[in-house]
């Protein structure tokens, strides 16, 4: 069994260390290089910790573009605020040329 929890029910989190025996065999090339994968375990970790990155990636993205609206927004109730502001206060009560 995978892990420290029910069989039953999904993990919340699953830490980036693996356990030695999902590591599979240790070995490395002629010249010095360790395989990528050689277990089923660890290919389907890197595709999982990939599929992760991309999520976050785009969550992040989507969350800087919602930032900026948000400023837009909030620029754009300040500039109303003034309009309105500038409406309703009185006019100054100083002589006015008609012509």
């Amino acid at each position: 069994m995978r892990g420290q929890y029910q069989h039953w029910k999904p993990p919340s989190y699953e830490s980036a260390i693996v356990p030695i025996l999902e590591r599979g065999p240790d070995f490395t090339f002629q010249d010095g290089r360790k395989p990528l994968v050689t277990s089923k375990f660890q290919l389907e970790r890197l595709v999982k910790q990939a599929d992760l990155g991309k999520k976050i990636v785009q969550y992040l993205a989507d969350l800087k573009e919602m930032e900026k609206l948000h400023e837009k927004e909030m620029a754009l109730n300040v500039n109303n605020q003034q309009i309105e502001i500038e409406k309703w206060k009185p006019n100054s009560k100083e002589l006015k040329e008609i012509f």
